[in-house]
């Protein structure tokens, strides 16, 4: 389990209501969550030290966005996977 959990509210307003949309991540690194808070520009968030319940309670959430290299290259290798499925 992950040291950290990050947790960002994004909302944007349309003229039928209001869109929110909850997102999670979890690191080791406190720096990796700071980074992946600025990708999402005006939102709320949140770190919280991870605990057991916490991490179950939001695996839901969890944004696949990669930030960091290994993350990136497993991405990567799924698209590849992924086209090769499809051709087939």
């Amino acid at each position: 389990m992950k040291k950290y959990l990050g947790i960002i509210k994004v909302y944007s307003e349309h003229m039928s209501g209001v869109n929110v949309k909850i997102l999670s991540k979890t690191y080791d690194d406190i720096n990796l969550i700071k980074l992946w808070f600025d990708l999402y520009p005006g939102s709320e968030y949140v770190i919280l030290e991870n605990t057991k319940e916490l991490d179950s309670m939001f695996e839901f959430f969890k944004d696949m966005t990669p930030i960091t290299e290994e993350e990136k290259e497993i991405v990567e290798k799924a698209r590849v996977l992924y086209k090769k499925m499809m051709k087939d």
